[in-house]
This record gives C-alpha cells, sequence and structure tokens, in this order.
C-alpha cells in the first residue's frame, strides 16, 4: 500500500471518531446494591440528582444496570435534558414504596426529556406515572398500578406526552369499600397548541369498575 493511500485512510478513520465522540451525549451508570432494592433506589435517586446543569447543550444519559430501584416517600422527578433509560423491559423495574402520600406517583415526568426501556410500578401509591404541564416522551416502558382505590398508569393534567410500544396494566381486585376505578391513560384540561400521541402501545384495566379515560375538556 502506497504512503499516501494510507495516509489518507488514517484521516478517514480520524474523521469517523470525531464525529462519532462529538455525537454522544453524556452518561452516567446506576448499579444496583446486591439483595438490598432500597439503597439500590437511593442510588439511582442520588445520581439523578447529582448531575451538573443538564442543558439543551449539555444533555446527560441515566444508564441504569439490571435490577429493582426501591424507591421511599416520593417519586423520581426527571430532569431536563437527561433521559432515563434502562437496560430492558423485566430487566430494570422502578417502584415506590412507604409513600409520604398514597397518591404519589412513582415517576414525575418532564419536558425534553425521554423514559425508555424499563419498568415502572405502582402498588402502594396510585400511580405509575404523573405527568403535569410537562411533554415528556415515554419508549417501550411497562406500567403496573396494581391496588385498591383509584389506580392510573399515567395521569397527565396540562401534559401532552408522547407514548410510544408502551403497555399498561391496571389492576384492581374487587373491594368491600365500595367501587374502585382504573384508568389505564388519563388526560385532563388538554395544553393548547400541543400534541399529544399514543403509538403502537397496549393499554389493559382489569378487576373493580374500570375505564380507559380519554382527554377531554
Amino acid at each position: 500500500m502506497s504512503k499516501t493511500k494510507m495516509l489518507t485512510i488514517v484521516f478517514a478513520c480520524i474523521l469517523f471518531s470525531s464525529s462519532v465522540a462529538s455525537a454522544q451525549i453524556r452518561t452516567v451508570l446506576v448499579s444496583p446494591v446486591p439483595g438490598d432494592p432500597i439503597a439500590s433506589g437511593t442510588n439511582l435517586r442520588n445520581a439523578l440528582a447529582n448531575i451538573p446543569s443538564p442543558s439543551s447543550t449539555n444533555r446527560w444519559l441515566l444508564k441504569i444496570e439490571p435490577g429493582i430501584y426501591q424507591l421511599q416517600g416520593t417519586a423520581l422527578q426527571m430532569r431536563p435534558w437527561v433521559d432515563i433509560e434502562g437496560s430492558g423491559i423485566g430487566v430494570t423495574t422502578i417502584r415506590l414504596s412507604s409513600p409520604t402520600d398514597p397518591f404519589n406517583a412513582t415517576i414525575s415526568g418532564t419536558s425534553d426529556a425521554e423514559l425508555r426501556l424499563l419498568t415502572v410500578e405502582a402498588t402502594e401509591n396510585s400511580t405509575a406515572m404523573s405527568n403535569n404541564n410537562v411533554h415528556p416522551r415515554i419508549y417501550r416502558v411497562k406500567f403496573v398500578a396494581e391496588g385498591l382505590a383509584r389506580r392510573f398508569g399515567m395521569e397527565n393534567i396540562l401534559s401532552a406526552p408522547r407514548i410510544e410500544e408502551c403497555e399498561f396494566i391496571v389492576f384492581l381486585p374487587p373491594s368491600a369499600f365500595g367501587p374502585t376505578f382504573g384508568f389505564g391513560i388519563s388526560f385532563d384540561q388538554l395544553p393548547t397548541g400541543v400534541r399529544s400521541s399514543i403509538l403502537r402501545s397496549r393499554i389493559t384495566v382489569s378487576g373493580g369498575k374500570h375505564k380507559l379515560r380519554y382527554p377531554h375538556v
């Protein structure tokens, strides 16, 4: 091979490598504590909180390894410009225990961020994910909400999330204390000028009295 041709190949490789490197966003890896879901949940919450100054020009990825991450008390609040990615549905699971309020969500969404490739559970609390005046992107997430009283797979207030290839499972066992209601996805007070979409997703609500609640004004 001639010296000129070899230099050309090396130069092309350098350009390609630089292009790939510049396309990468910053990544924080979260690992579970073996045998301790609560400590794992603390790791997750701290890792998200400690990401410095995310912005449109400083995007981050929070990558969560396989395991169960059990939060305590309050929802995991997503942050703008930080995508949260698990290791797969049924492989990475986030749940909330000992909620400070039974109506708390497991995850609270935000705009300019995506949640993907994991499972979100609500068993002691009523809502798997809540969005209040925000418009997150949701991709390949399984939401499970089960128990008595009202249950939401996802509750949206003034919010227009983009939901793609997700599954919502809401189960309410029969109650001796009166009717129970399950909502796969709830929309309330639709925002002006923003459109929500649900693409290639499945919603299952069973037990008690149940319904899928569509947008209303």
